[in-house]
């Protein structure tokens, strides 16, 4: 029953675009009773106010409450992304804000693939502005694709294009041997150690003379070295690092 004891013949629905100061008819007159209707081709970030009257047999009743919204669609695609590899098989992520189309970015979606598993949701919404994030407790020597979706009220964007990382750590230590050898010279040895997802690019030679002060040697691409011209029954002391 409406107003006035008489049934709802049909709706009346006003919209303003100045905060409420002035309106004009979206629709003078709906021709049904239907409670819903899609205001379309609308302005993104125009915000929009409505207000919506009845009648009945006896005429147009007085507009209901206000209500009022923010013409968005969901944010655009995420753009420049980047996956940079650190310590401890953890994959950092980082990337641009996108336009929010309306209402702000409130969060992203962050998506990862592997060759064995697939694409897997990492977190369904960081619920945060930041665009950073770190994957963490990785698997050495395999290789992840992410993509990234922004968030707002809408709903959710386009994802970004794919970016791509090795997982791993810094490598193992290695084994070292010394060896004396004739005419003043020390020979160094030592094993590969396992590289922990990515190739060992050098070895970082240190040398000191009393165990406690170390200084620089060389850096070399190769699992041996000799030291030459050193002084006969001195001690030295030295430590590789890949």
């Amino acid at each position: 029953m409406g107003v006035n004891g008489s049934p709802v013949t049909e709706y009346k629905i006003e919209r303003s675009t100045d905060g409420g100061t002035t309106w004009g008819p979206l629709i003078a007159n709906t021709g049904n009773t239907n409670i819903t209707h899609t205001d379309t081709a609308l302005t993104t970030t125009q915000e929009y106010h409505y207000r919506v009257s009845a009648y009945n047999i006896y005429g147009v009743g007085n507009p209901g409450t206000e209500a009022s919204a923010i013409a968005s669609d969901v944010p655009s695609q995420v753009t420049g992304l980047i996956a940079t590899p650190t310590i401890n098989y953890t994959i950092d992520l980082t990337w641009t804000t996108p336009n929010a189309n309306g209402y702000p970015v409130s969060g992203y979606m962050i998506e990862r693939n592997t060759a064995s598993a697939g694409w897997v949701t990492v977190v369904a919404d960081t619920a945060s502005t930041a665009t950073t994030y770190a994957d963490i407790n990785l698997s050495s020597n395999t290789v992840y694709d992410y993509r990234v979706s922004a968030i707002n009220v809408v709903g959710t964007g386009l994802v970004s294009t794919t970016a791509t990382s090795q997982a791993g750590d810094v490598p193992d230590a290695p084994v070292l041997t010394l060896t004396a050898l004739p005419l003043n010279a020390i020979q160094l040895d030592w094993t590969v150690p396992t590289d922990n997802g990515f190739s060992i690019t050098t070895y970082a030679i240190e040398k000191s003379t009393d165990g406690t002060n170390w200084s620089p040697l060389t850096s070399i691409n190769a699992n041996t070295y000799q030291d030459t011209g050193l002084t006969n029954g001195s001690t030295y002391y030295y430590k590789v690092t890949a």
